[in-house]
């Protein structure tokens, strides 16, 4: 055992006593005291974990480069004169970095930097301008991002069609360089304008065969884009490397040189001049000579608009992103404590690997949308995998512990097991992984999106917030007053009918430390409430109230606890507490919700799962029948925990033939797992039992497996074939996944694979939806050889979940004996709860235990994540009416009970991001048609919501062991 000096001076180096003093001192200070003041403390030593970022913010040495220019000073970094920029943007390069990104473009055939032809009187200059995020490569931007080239076209020459066609024939070139030999890539990609303030600009996609095909039409659609100065621009990702695959977008910009007049085809010329970097001095010598004076410097901020938009989705990270860029681009020097406030947040090292792991799944998904090129991916996925697992173990954030479970146990296995292209396995596996990628870029992307907000709310964010509340005051103050304008010129020299045009109106947004009302206490009504009542008051005028608020509330004991365990154990470096400290708080925060919390913070408790007073107790594993509150028949246990919720829901499925029931004798059960417990009827999980028997035993057993798969087959075949039965995906295992049409397609490779899935024990499941509800039928096989008792292909113990409607069913079923084998995965939580549950019939502290974890949104959370699964699902199978069900389902299925569970002030915080990606989906569903974009914005919501549950079910999981420990401590004593 540590010594007291040693512990005490453990304790005076992790300076954990100063910061209880300062939690505190916050505490009290306010004349509002929180009912549950467990979010606060979690957020207060939470936004001690992350250590500050170390970067340089001087600015560099640099030379200056001449122009013809008087305005605008331009220079490039003394240690290279190769990248000429803005003076102020080349003092901040860095060489190294814009040195490899050079070498890449310069090895590329797909990209030119510069070069200058003469052809038939008409002198062409091409030259790419770096802009973006990556111009600051390096120290100031560490996390590898997209490519962003203008692509410049100066024509020299008098008639403008004759620079147009030379334009479309550059283009066309481009194109027809960019092969799957050197790229990747969708094609070139011409904006069409909308011509009615009602419609939206759409996007054509050229490629090299359509390009070739219709030549003419190609030129039509590039003319028309030029005219209404829209974007032209090709996205391609070079193959991959050492480093991956490298994205590179390309916009194409026209500038039409005439003997007396200049004309730039693009919405914005000064963007090249304010924020690029140019590759060559000839580049920007023919820029500048001929465009700025047409196009001048801007003189307000650059990217307010993209910061503000940031901040109203309350996506810390992305907002504190463009607001680095926004002051790195200002010409006017940042005050130091500015950029390092900002850098604290963008050069974490923790949150540097997280967005680094982040960007490299997103271009994995960009990529998988134009190749199936496993062979290429599957390396980069092991990759991956082995550095999520390094962070999920590490104690660097206490985010990152909750999801190590789910995330070693259900998502890395899928992605580093993966089937090559030409197996036929391939294309039933490749749904399956596509979605564990969105799972981890969810869990992931929800680490890093916490840990920014956390350092943004610390000491070391408040310059960097002050900046941010600067931008949104001079928005709401700063409003253009609506003034006269003169008669806009069309492209043809005809003037255009003025429109009269609304005002824009202010952005509103909150800010990101705004309180929530829940978390808040008025003081003076709480008073007047403990004096009627005759407790004391929450109001914080004398020590003995704030004294007696920390003993009601537990915090001296969680504190004293969590604190003493980790100052003995002196396992840790005492800087690094912090991530160990929350990790172990967070079950006490639950607790606190779950046994202690008073008023609003539980919901309305669910009733205990009583016992039937029929029911015999002398051995629970006898199956018995019992006709209140409904006829069912089961084991003593499983009718035990059988509440009048289940009863109706098998009510439900009794009345609905027309997908109960199969060819073969069959019996089906309501199943009683975590989907049972938790869902609340709107997702209902049952088993149907085919049971085949044989006189003989040779071969018995190969022969049932083949009548089985037949019998699921048609059972599917059937159900796809119904107007009022939506059949969303069969999953064979845990790796196949097929779609109605794919079911239809490969009759005989589903028949295989369903055999192959029983022989090795693995579940089959079709998913449906029936009557707003999402169903889960499973088809277990019973095998009955030569008389001997039946034999269920399942290492599940049946008796204690499984629900029936008659005693006969349930003796006939319930006697099989499962098969002898390993689990094929550890449980999750949900399913460990289930058992718990199962076990506590008869021990009513563990089983209110349950109940209370019922009432704490997990069973709201849990019954969501199905039904995005099932609506995922849904947009990737089903093309033809898939949006018409999608916005009828989303809209029901996504609202107010999410929301109402999501407000709860131990939650608060995830409102943002949820409501954030839940918009995003609407604006996604207006569409007129089903696209990529459906999905993935699906699978992005459905991430969210994954985070904030794990991080919630761990929280309670923690709870519920400490209740259970408190309760064995007080039946021994």
């Amino acid at each position: 055992m540590a010594s007291a000096s040693s512990v005490a001076a453990y304790i005076a180096a992790t300076e954990v006593q100063d910061e209880v003093q300062r939690f505190f001192a916050a505490l009290f200070a306010s004349t509002q005291l929180p009912p549950n003041p467990y979010p606060m403390l979690l957020d207060h030593f939470r936004r001690l974990e992350p250590s500050p970022a170390i970067v340089s913010t001087k600015r560099g040495p640099t030379t200056p480069v001449t122009t013809t220019s008087s305005s605008l000073s331009f220079a490039s970094p003394a240690s290279s004169g190769q990248f000429i920029a803005r003076a102020h943007v080349a003092a901040r390069l860095n060489v190294d970095a814009l040195g490899r990104i050079y070498a890449a473009l310069d090895a590329s055939r797909l990209v030119t930097l510069y070069k200058t032809t003469t052809d038939d009187a008409y002198t062409t200059t091409l030259f790419v301008v770096l802009v973006g995020r990556t111009v600051f490569s390096g120290p100031l931007q560490p996390v590898p991002t997209s490519l962003e080239l203008q692509q410049h076209v100066v024509i020299q020459g008098e008639k403008l069609e004759k620079a147009i066609a030379i334009f479309v024939a550059c283009l066309a070139k481009d194109v027809a360089m960019t092969t799957a030999d050197n790229a990747l890539t969708r094609g070139l990609v011409v904006t069409i304008p909308a011509y009615k303030s009602s419609d939206r600009a759409t996007e054509k996609v050229w490629t090299s065969e359509m390009v070739s095909a219709s030549r003419s039409a190609f030129s039509s659609a590039v003319k028309a884009a030029l005219i209404a100065r829209a974007r032209i621009y090709i996205c391609f990702y070079e193959l991959p490397n050492e480093r991956g695959y490298r994205r590179i977008t390309k916009d194409y910009i026209l500038h039409h040189d005439a003997t007396t007049t200049v004309r730039s085809f693009c919405q914005d010329a000064s963007i090249a001049l304010d924020q690029g970097v140019f590759f060559h001095p000839d580049a920007l010598r023919v820029y500048v000579a001929r465009l700025c004076n047409v196009y001048p410097e801007r003189p307000e901020p650059i990217r307010r608009d993209r910061i503000l938009l940031a901040h109203t989705k309350h996506n810390v990270l992305a907002c504190l992103q463009e607001l680095l860029l926004h002051v790195l681009w200002t010409p006017e020097a940042p005050a130091p404590h500015v950029l390092e406030s900002i850098l604290a947040v963008t050069c974490q090292p923790l949150l540097t690997q997280l967005c680094h792991i982040v960007e490299s799944v997103r271009r994995l998904l960009e990529v998988l949308t134009l190749t199936k090129a496993v062979q290429h991916l599957a390396p980069m996925l092991h990759d991956i995998a082995a550095s999520v697992k390094a962070l999920a173990t590490s104690r660097e954030s206490s985010f990152l512990p909750p999801l190590q479970a789910y995330l070693t146990e259900h998502v890395l296995p899928t992605l580093v097991d993966l089937p090559e292209v030409r197996d036929a396995a391939y294309s039933s596996a490749y749904p399956h992984w596509h979605s564990s990628l969105y799972s981890l870029l969810g869990l992931v992307d929800g680490v890093a999106s916490s840990l920014a907000r956390d350092i943004m709310l610390s000491e070391r964010g408040v310059d960097a917030l002050q900046l941010v509340d600067t931008l949104r005051t001079l928005s709401l103050s700063s409003l253009p007053a609506a003034a006269e304008k003169a008669a806009p010129t069309s492209f043809f020299g005809k003037k255009k009918k003025a429109a009269i045009r609304p005002a824009p109106s202010p952005i509103v947004v909150p800010s990101f430390g705004s309180p929530v009302d829940a978390l808040c206490v008025d003081v003076v009504t709480e008073t007047e409430t403990a004096l009627s009542q005759g407790r004391y008051p929450r109001a914080i005028a004398t020590h003995v109230t704030q004294l007696q608020y920390v003993v009601d509330t537990r915090l001296d004991a969680a504190l004293e606890t969590t604190l003493v365990s980790i100052m003995y154990e002196q396992t840790l470096a005492p800087r690094s507490i912090y991530p160990t400290l929350v990790q172990r708080l967070c079950p006490k925060g639950a607790y606190f919700v779950l046994f202690q919390a008073k008023g609003p913070e539980l919901p309305a408790a669910m009733p205990l799962f009583r016992i039937a007073p029929q029911l015999a107790t002398d051995d629970p594993m006898t199956v018995q029948f019992i006709d209140d509150p409904a006829p069912m028949a089961g084991t003593g246990v499983a009718l035990a925990l059988a509440p009048a919720l289940v009863a109706a829901t098998w009510a439900w499925l009794t009345t609905a033939p027309t997908f109960l029931g199969i060819e073969y004798t069959s019996t089906a059960a309501l199943q009683a797992d975590a989907t049972w417990l938790w869902s609340h009827g709107c997702v209902v999980s049952f088993i149907e039992h085919i049971v085949i028997e044989s006189v003989q035993s040779n071969n018995a057993s190969t022969k049932a497996i083949e009548l089985f798969s037949d019998a699921v087959l048609q059972d599917v075949l059937r159900l796809v074939a119904r107007s009022d039965v939506l059949v969303v995906a069969l999953a064979i295992g845990d790796s196949k996944i097929l779609g109605p049409k794919a079911v239809q397609s490969q009759r005989d490779l589903t028949r295989h694979w369903v055999e192959k899935a029983v022989r090795a024990l693995h579940p089959i499941e079709l998913s449906l939806l029936v009557d707003a509800r999402v169903v889960r039928k499973s088809y277990l096989l019973h095998v009955a050889k030569a008389a001997t008792p039946l034999q269920a292909y399942t290492t599940q113990p049946l008796a204690l979940s499984q629900v029936f409607t008659t005693l006969a069913d349930a003796q006939r079923v319930l006697n099989s004996t499962p098969r002898e084998s390993e689990p094929l995965r550890a449980p999750s939580r949900l399913e460990a709860w289930t058992a718990m549950y199962t076990a506590s019939a008869k021990a009513p502290t563990v089983a209110d235990c349950i109940r209370r974890c019922l009432c704490s949104s997990v069973a709201t959370f849990v019954a969501a994540e199905r039904r995005l699964e099932a609506l995922v699902a849904l947009a990737i199978y089903r093309t033809s009416d898939a949006l018409l069900h999608l916005r009828r389902l989303a809209s029901a299925w996504l609202g107010d009970d999410l929301g109402v569970a999501l407000s709860a002030p131990y939650l608060a915080t995830y409102v943002q991001p949820w409501a954030a990606a839940y918009e995003d989906l609407v604006s996604a569903l207006q569409a007129n048609e089903m696209s990529d974009d459906v999905v993935s914005r699906l699978q992005t919501l459905r991430g969210v919501l994954l985070f904030v549950s794990l991080q919630w079910q761990s929280a309670v999981d923690g709870a519920i062991t400490e209740a259970t420990a408190r309760s064995a401590s007080k039946i021994k004593s």
